[in-house]
């Protein structure tokens, strides 16, 4: 098993180094903006290949994006359409190589802008890279978000989203839960290699169930029993964040935050 650790992470170290620019082939850029219409609710679709992925929630419009890419295979590919007050967005490259290495070419940045007013079902795929995703205080139904191998830090703060999944295979994860809820959040996550650190609300009901892991859990102001860690106010308050995490080699870090 230790080999395996070892070849795993020394895999990520190579695919990182592969993230390096290369000064050599010019950056291309787009930017495409959709403008507010009757929409009530919309559901997004991001995949995203290789680079760097910022992401608010600070858009007076709808949705207002750059994109930056050095190859025109990764020109993303952006439709929306609204119907009955409901949109869909999708945002996506497409490569249809299976197996295939990244190298400096394919380095993209992504800076996407949303609009933190209209309920959003909110789907993100990343294969490889970098990601910062800033959503404190957007109205979310739903937040998914899958990362094959790269470092990722979710900001979801005072967001009050009900359902949630997560899945990291390769990397290290920071994800923001804290601040006020208005309701229960039912949390689905797995991770492979790496580490995840978790801030969850000190003000609200708490329930983990960790399992699975080779790694170690640390939970400082949580009660243990066999795989399952609850806070002091668990049971006792209206809201509760409930979690089911599954991990495979790696530490979790809980921290209650005010």
């Amino acid at each position: 098993m230790k080999k395996i650790y070892i070849f795993i992470c020394l895999s990520l170290v190579f695919i990182s180094m592969g993230f390096r620019i290369n000064p050599d082939t010019p950056l291309k850029e787009m930017k495409k903006s959709i403008a507010l219409g009757k929409e009530k609710e919309i559901k997004t679709e991001i995949s995203f290949t290789a680079g760097e992925l910022h992401i608010n929630a600070l858009s007076n419009q709808l949705i207002e994006g750059s994109y930056r890419y050095r190859l025109d295979k990764w020109k993303p590919d952006i439709s929306y359409r609204e119907e009955n007050q409901t949109g869909t967005l999708k945002i996506k490259t497409i490569d249809e190589r299976e197996g295939r290495n990244f190298d400096n070419e394919d380095n993209c940045e992504w800076d996407i802008s949303l609009n933190k007013k209209v309920l959003n079902d909110l789907t993100i795929k990343m294969i490889a890279g970098k990601g910062n995703i800033d959503l404190q205080g957007c109205n979310l139904k739903r937040f998914g978000f899958r990362l094959a191998a790269g470092d990722i830090n979710i900001n979801l703060r005072n967001t009050s989203v009900p359902d949630l999944e997560f899945n990291a295979a390769v990397g290290s994860a920071v994800i923001d839960l804290s601040g006020k809820w208005n309701n229960d959040l039912n949390a689905t996550m797995s991770g492979g290699v790496g580490e995840l650190t978790l801030k969850l609300p000190s003000q609200t009901g708490i329930k983990l169930n960790i399992h699975g892991g080779l790694g170690e859990t640390h939970a400082p102001g949580f009660k243990k029993q066999n795989s399952t860690y609850t806070n002091s106010l668990f049971g006792k308050t209206k809201e509760t964040i409930y979690i089911n995490f599954s991990g495979g080699i790696g530490n979790v870090n809980v921290q209650l935050v005010d």
